[in-house]
């Protein structure tokens, strides 16, 4: 069993040249051990964070995975994906802010996690 927190969990998981899809949330709560390790060991990374400070974290790390070769694919959530598609086909070249609602579509998506991880989206 992996434990994104404990190093010695990870080092034992995962080895070069693996993509490693992170969806452990809750991302607001989280530290950049898992991508530490994941750089040191020379896997990429996907990241489905939600959580604008667990990507400003991921994203002070670019620098160090370029230079080992690992490619970090940082926010990776519906929520910044779907803004990021939004920019990009609007045809607007320096937006200054987007603005959307999102709601649950089901009642099994909307959970407490759900309700916790939206405001932390946002900055």
């Amino acid at each position: 069993m992996l434990d994104v927190e404990d190093r010695a969990s990870i080092r034992k998981a995962i080895r070069a040249g693996d993509v490693i899809v992170d969806a452990t949330a809750p991302f607001q709560t989280r530290t950049a051990t898992l991508v530490d390790e994941a750089i040191a060991a020379g896997a990429d990374v996907v990241d489905l964070a939600d959580s604008l400070g667990y990507s400003q974290l991921v994203w002070t790390r670019d620098g160090a995975a370029r230079d080992r070769g690992v490619r970090l694919l940082n926010a990776c959530s519906s929520v910044s994906v779907l803004s990021a598609f939004a920019i990009e086909h609007s045809g607007i070249r320096d937006p200054i802010a987007i603005h959307g609602f999102l709601a649950p579509a089901t009642r099994s998506t909307a959970t407490r996690g759900v309700a916790e991880a939206l405001p932390s989206s946002g900055g």
